[in-house]
């Protein structure tokens, strides 16, 4: 959990939570190469929503966030240009890599893929 912020003005009785004007992020999810929902965006997306962060599928270059979580599943795709604020992963990318085990522990936040329905989870 972050912790809250706390900010004092003389003139105003009582302390004022301005929290969440900094304790929240923003996160774009960034699928390089795929159509189908991806597993590890999934999980990534439950576990920032659940320190209260702002979560959405996005293309970096049309978007402005704190972070960036970019899936490359394939080596042969093209790698497209992405900001400095981005994490890596995939088997297309470095097949070794995995998710923190906080994350990784995380179930799958299907909601992210509304335009599959629920057809595609149960077959």
């Amino acid at each position: 959990m972050r912790k809250a912020v706390r900010v004092y003005y003389p003139n105003l009785p009582g302390s004022l939570d301005f929290s969440f004007m900094s304790q929240y992020m923003k996160i774009g999810l960034f699928d390089i190469d795929s159509k189908l929902p991806n597993l590890a965006l999934m999980k990534i997306s439950t576990y920032h929503k659940s320190n209260g962060d702002q979560v959405e599928i996005t293309t970096p270059i049309f978007a402005n966030h704190n972070k960036y979580y970019a899936s490359k599943i394939f080596k042969f795709s093209d790698m497209p240009l992405l900001p400095k604020n981005n994490i890596i992963g995939g088997t297309g990318y470095r097949v070794e890599s995995k998710l923190p085990a906080e994350i990784e522990a995380c179930q799958p936040d299907y909601k992210l893929y509304p335009h599959f329905g629920t057809t595609w989870i149960l077959n």
